[in-house]
C-alpha cells in the first residue's frame, strides 16, 4: 500500500507540475493568428492594408532566416506576387503594404516560416475598383530615358532636394512639401541612415529606430497628400567612407555593417558584394 501511495503522490506532483508550470514542459508551436484588412473593397492604386497577428515565434522579427512572414496574393490577371511583412515593434503584430494596379477579385493568404516548418493561414479575399488614378511611375517601354505612368501619361519632375532637415521634425518637411507645390514642384529626395538624417537602421544589423521609421511614414503621407514624389535614399556615401571628410560625414567606423561592429563587411567595398549584407538589406527595404 505504501508503494502504491508513493506512486499516486508523484502522479499527483506530474500534474500539479503541468497546471502551474506549462511553460517548462512545452513551448507554444507558431502560429497565424489573425489575418484582418479594413476594407474588403478598394479603389485601384490605393493602398491596402493587412493586419497580421502571430503567436509562438521565437528569434529575432526583423531577421527573415527566423521569422519570415509574408502575403501570397494572387491577382485577377493570374499573376501571383510574395509581399513581405514587417513587424510593428509590437506584441506579435506585424502589417503587409499593397497596392492593387488591376480592377477586379483578388485572393490572399499569410505564410510563415521558421527553421523548423512552414505554416499558412486561410485564404481570403478583396476586391479593386477602378480608379481614374494615373498609377505607378516605372521607365518607359518606349524610350528607357523617360519616366511613364501605369497610365501611359508622361511624369517629368521638378522640384528640390531636401534631403534632411534640423533635428528631422516632420512639420518643417511639410512646410517645405507645401511650398514645392505652391511653385509647381512634384518631387524631391530624402537621405536616410546617415547620423545627422532619420535613421531607419541603427547602431548595429538588426537593430531599428521604431521612432524614426514612424517618422518615415508619416513624412510620405504627407508626400502623398501635397503631390510630392518622394526618392527615398537608404544610404549616403560617406556611411562607406573611412576618413572624415569635409563635413565629417565619413562614418565606415560607426556603420553597422562593419565587421568591426558586428556587420559582414571589413571593408567598405564589402557591401557592395556580400551575400550576407545584400540579403540584410532586403530586410530592411521589408521594413
Amino acid at each position: 500500500m505504501k508503494f502504491k501511495l508513493n506512486i499516486m503522490g508523484i502522479s499527483v506532483m506530474g500534474i500539479l507540475l503541468s497546471l502551474f508550470f506549462p511553460a517548462h514542459i512545452a513551448s507554444a508551436s507558431p502560429a497565424i493568428i489573425n489575418v484582418s484588412v479594413k476594407q474588403s473593397t478598394i479603389e485601384q492604386y490605393k493602398e491596402l492594408v493587412m493586419d497580421i497577428t502571430l503567436s509562438g515565434t521565437e528569434g529575432n522579427k526583423y531577421d527573415a532566416a527566423q521569422v519570415d512572414l509574408s502575403a501570397e496574393i494572387a491577382t485577377p490577371g493570374g499573376v501571383s506576387h510574395t509581399v513581405p511583412a514587417f513587424f510593428t515593434g509590437s506584441g506579435n503584430k506585424w502589417k503587409v503594404r499593397y497596392t492593387p494596379t488591376l480592377t477586379g477579385e483578388y485572393s490572399y493568404y499569410a505564410r510563415l516560416k521558421t527553421p523548423e516548418e512552414t505554416i499558412t493561414s486561410p485564404h481570403y479575399s478583396f476586391r479593386a475598383t477602378y480608379s481614374s488614378g494615373a498609377g505607378f511611375i516605372r521607365r518607359s517601354k518606349n524610350n528607357p530615358y523617360y519616366l511613364v505612368f501605369d497610365s501611359g501619361k508622361t511624369f517629368f519632375g521638378l522640384g528640390h532636394n531636401i534631403a534632411w532637415v534640423t533635428e528631422n521634425n516632420v512639420s518643417v518637411y511639410k512646410n517645405y512639401f507645401s511650398s514645392l507645390k505652391e511653385n509647381g514642384c512634384n518631387l524631391t529626395r530624402i537621405w536616410l541612415n546617415s547620423h545627422w538624417t532619420l535613421r531607419v537602421e541603427d547602431k548595429k544589423i538588426g537593430d531599428f529606430n521604431r521612432t524614426d521609421c514612424r517618422k518615415v511614414d508619416k513624412i510620405l503621407k504627407l508626400a502623398e497628400a501635397y503631390g510630392i514624389y518622394v526618392i527615398l535614399v537608404f544610404d549616403s556615401y560617406g556611411t562607406l567612407m573611412k576618413r572624415s571628410g569635409t563635413w565629417n560625414e565619413g562614418t565606415w567606423n560607426k556603420n553597422p555593417y562593419n565587421k568591426a561592429n558586428g556587420g559582414p563587411c571589413k571593408e567598405p567595398e564589402d557591401f557592395f558584394t556580400s551575400p550576407e549584407a545584400k540579403n540584410i538589406i532586403k530586410d530592411v527595404c521589408a521594413i
